[in-house]
């Protein structure tokens, strides 16, 4: 297959795009015929395949952020190559303009196909080098500031719904997965049915793992001066390590879109970070029953079952299943004539440094773009690198099931010598019991305004009481 690196190539993808796009059409008009015969009928076909899901708003409210993440993921891939700031330079606009669409069920199917190929395109950007890394790089850029523009004309014309009918031959998402669908096929000289396939199911994995998603701030207000962008609330959880298979991806919110102005744009609103908490073993203390006197069973005669094959194979390597994690993404600025708006702050991810293995990318927030101005733009928003915190308190043994008598933080505070003010403050933040101090971390302790000596103080209070329940502590 010649390369999409040669200069005939921009004259050839436009040559096979109707191509293309017939090729996706007909796969897809395929899946919809065979999803009949799950429901007890069969395809013309003749072949089955499980009933697709209806469209629900759950998964339309993340699947823009879906694709968000992708161009995120391959934005910080372009950060270690070469020629990388070309791509950034394609992304960051796309971003951008990401914060201007309203996301809806008719369009999340498309998001989903855009980040399903952009997905496949990231390890391929990765892998290239010298000039060859160049042109595909500089293909996708293109191809990228290409989506960015027909997004942009299709909103300020009102046809954002048509530019995502994934039904349409000749509507815009059509046009642009055939056009990165034919990419990578000119990259891994694989042919266009095999790319479709592997795409395929790629979307169908997406759709399969929970996506947690924060808020959406509105818009500021338009004025003399713009509004400031709402914030984008983080998601707030509480989870166990056995569930955390179950997630694909934890982003916090995204903040709002500052108003345009006259004189001064607005600022773009804080896109909040997740928080995440995950329950420890920690358990009330009950009285046990009295265990009676039972004699040995006589010893039985144990079964040795034989060794295995010496030349046995190993046995698979477990799937990593570990979800990513995202900080905020700070709003863009509001537009002006004088001052652009400054961009919003994209908050990092606080989370305790014995959770951060749960996880297999821990992201910082990202910072909103500055708002355009015909004398000075607005400045890009702080986007915050993750924190990572400790427990109060960090248990000798990790597998320890930590067994606590019932003692409320009035009691905790009078018998292990915390002063009136702390106990104040923990019961003004609703703690009851002194075993929920095990899930706090300094940094929490600092949020809730206590003073270095307090905390200190909690410290020492926490250990006299976890070694009175002969519970060791490391130093």
């Amino acid at each position: 297959m010649p390369s999409c690196f040669s200069p005939l190539f921009p004259r050839r993808l436009r040559r096979s795009r109707k191509k293309t796009a017939a090729a996706e059409k007909d796969v897809y008009v395929e899946e919809k015929d065979a999803s009949a015969a799950s429901a007890g009928t069969r395809a013309p076909s003749g072949r089955t395949r499980p009933p697709s899901p209806p469209p629900s708003s759950d998964t339309a409210r993340t699947a823009k952020n879906v694709f968000v993440l992708c161009l995120r993921t391959l934005g910080s891939v372009s950060e270690n190559i070469p020629f990388g700031s070309v791509l950034n330079s394609a992304i960051d606009p796309l971003l951008d303009i990401m914060s201007r669409v309203e996301q809806t069920s008719e369009n999340e199917r498309g998001f989903v196909q855009l980040a399903s190929r952009i997905e496949l395109l990231t390890p391929i950007v990765a892998d290239k080098k010298a000039q060859e890394g160049k042109q595909i790089v500089e293909a996708l850029e293109r191809e990228l500031q290409s989506i960015h523009d027909d997004i942009k004309q299709a909103l300020s014309h009102g046809k954002i719904a048509q530019f995502f009918n994934t039904e349409d031959n000749s509507s815009g998402i059509v046009k642009h997965n055939a056009n990165l669908t034919q990419l990578i096929g000119d990259s891994t000289q694989e042919s266009v049915n095999e790319i479709l396939k592997t795409v395929r199911a790629l979307e169908v994995k997406k759709e399969e793992k929970l996506k947690i998603v924060g808020g959406f701030g509105g818009s500021g207000g338009s004025g003399y001066r713009g509004g400031t962008g709402g914030e984008g609330e983080g998601p707030a959880l509480e989870l166990e390590k056995e569930n955390i298979a179950s997630i694909s991806s934890i982003a916090g919110g995204f903040g709002g879109t500052g108003g345009d102005g006259v004189e001064v744009g607005g600022t773009g609103g804080v896109g909040k970070a997740p928080i995440v908490k995950f329950l420890r073993a920690t358990r009330f203390w009950r009285q046990a029953p009295v265990p009676t006197y039972q004699p040995p069973p006589p010893p039985v005669q144990a079964y040795a079952p034989p060794p295995p094959p010496v030349h046995a194979p190993a046995p698979p390597e477990p799937e990593n299943k570990r979800p990513e994690i995202f900080g905020g993404t700070g709003g863009t600025g509001g537009k002006a004539r004088e001052l652009g708006g400054d961009g919003g702050i994209g908050q990092g991810m606080r989370l305790n440094l014995s959770d951060a293995s749960n996880f297999s990318a821990i992201r910082g927030g990202m910072g909103g773009t500055g708002g355009e101005a015909d004398i000075k733009g607005g400045g890009g928003g702080l986007g915050e690198a993750p924190k990572l915190n400790h427990h109060l308190l960090t248990l000798a043994s990790k597998n320890q099931n930590v067994t606590l008598p019932p003692l409320s933080i009035a009691d905790f505070c009078k018998k292990y010598r915390l002063s009136p003010a702390i106990q104040r403050i923990f019961e003004e933040e609703d703690y009851a019991s002194a075993s929920s101090l095990l899930e706090v971390s300094e940094h929490e302790l600092q949020d809730m305004k206590f003073k270095r000596g307090q905390i200190a103080e909690i410290k020492r209070a926490l250990r006299e009481y976890l070694a009175s329940q002969n519970i060791a502590t490391v130093a």
